[in-house]
């Protein structure tokens, strides 16, 4: 069994008209929220042993925030062909996977990731920045997680305001 954590990267800010969407930061929300997140992961013994994650400015600082809440030195990777990528590319992302992790978080952006949660639960399921959906394969390699969805089972979706981030802004 692997286990996949989705996580759709935390708010960013729209104050800068001169920036390109790429080179969006955090704002105050996002930066709060990523870092109750990372806690909350940490708390839930839900620390992954690999991250890939777009190369968006958002999203590499959602991970870096993240990481300064674990207390080891989990590995990440950026990739330009996962900013604002479908969802068949998303789910493509763990075929180079170290095969020796059992979890792997990806880091990334709507709506491939709603179109993944959605297609999951058979419903459709608002994937709000922050999120992170725990998703079990049943699967011996992450490879074969890669090219067959239809082993992934979502076992949990937690949103920020519903596993207790309070937004003081």
């Amino acid at each position: 069994m692997k286990k996949i954590l989705l996580m759709r990267h935390a708010k960013s800010s729209w104050d800068n008209e001169n920036l390109s969407d790429h080179d969006r930061p955090l704002n105050s929300r996002g930066l709060g929220a990523a870092e109750f997140m990372g806690q909350f992961l940490r708390e839930n013994n839900l620390i992954p042993d690999q991250i890939i994650g777009s190369t968006a400015l958002r999203v590499k600082e959602t991970i870096k925030i993240m990481l300064q809440q674990w207390k080891s030195q989990t590995p990440f990777e950026f990739r330009k062909d996962l900013y604002l990528a479908s969802a068949h590319s998303y789910a493509q992302a763990f075929a180079t996977v170290d095969e020796n992790a059992t979890t792997v978080m990806l880091v990334a952006h709507n709506p491939g990731l709603e179109v993944i949660v959605s297609r999951l639960m058979n419903s459709d399921e608002a994937f709000p920045t922050a999120t992170i959906a725990e998703v079990q394969v049943d699967a011996d390699s992450f490879y074969t997680a890669s090219k067959r969805i239809d082993l992934w089972q979502i076992q949990n979706i937690y949103r920020p305001k519903e596993v207790g981030f309070r937004n003081d802004d």
